[in-house]
């Protein structure tokens, strides 16, 4: 009996998700719109989920890249204006070889303005179990982001038709 309790005892602290395996994306990350801005940008309220509150502005700017890209923008929550579907079909892990290029280069930090200057508003840090919820206001320019994804053979262009 003694050692039926000492095996269920030590079964008891293997943690389950052992098993799983699952793997945390390179990017944690929600968009959702925040503005209306200029033509060919994107006015969003960028969400990192982080251990800690403060985040670096290359964080930033990559997070709201890869988040467009694979994630697309959420409506704002008042629901006055629509969201964005993502830009690339697929998963990061078909395209890693070609954003971490992407991002070896200094080129992407065109693509995205941290608006506020990287200032946090009220209501912009969340603590969410044991990691925190950071939010910042970007803006992401949308066309000159699209025009380099299709010259670069990642997604198609939209005007070779449907």
């Amino acid at each position: 009996m003694r050692i039926l309790l000492t095996l269920l005892l030590a079964l008891s602290m293997i943690p389950f998700n052992s098993y799983s395996k699952s793997k945390e994306p390179p990017f944690h990350c929600e968009l959702e719109m925040a503005e209306i801005g200029k033509a060919g940008t994107v006015v969003a309220k960028l969400w990192v989920y982080s251990k800690s509150k403060k985040i670096n502005e290359e964080t930033i700017i990559k997070n709201a890249i890869l988040g467009i890209c694979f994630n697309g923008v959420q409506p704002n929550e008042s629901r006055r204006m629509r969201g964005m579907r993502p830009l690339i079909e697929g998963v990061y892990e078909d395209y890693k070889d070609y954003f971490e290029n992407f991002f070896s280069s200094q080129d992407y930090q065109r693509f995205v303005r941290i608006g506020l200057d990287g200032y946090a508003e009220q209501g912009d840090l969340i603590k969410v179990k044991k990691q925190y919820k950071v939010g910042r206001i970007v803006v992401i320019h949308l066309s000159d982001l699209r025009k380099r994804l299709e010259d670069d053979n990642v997604i198609r262009s939209l005007t070779n038709g449907f």
